[in-house]
């Protein structure tokens, strides 16, 4: 595809984006970026439990 970018390993280095996002569609990975901001802004305001209950979930997830 002319003009595509391909997101890879930079020379001799592990890959920018793990798999998965390497293959997801532009709007999908800016979709995820948005969350995760989202959940980070979200999370400093937590308490401390449920910061936990957010840790152990992400762990899992």
């Amino acid at each position: 595809m002319a003009g595509a970018h391909v997101i890879g390993p930079p020379r001799g280095g592990r890959p920018l984006l793990p798999f998965k996002e390497m293959t997801m569609p532009a709007s999908e990975i800016e979709i995820h970026a948005i969350v995760l901001r989202l959940l980070r802004e979200g999370y400093t305001a937590l308490t401390a439990a449920q910061r936990r209950v957010v840790d152990t979930l992400m762990a899992v997830c």
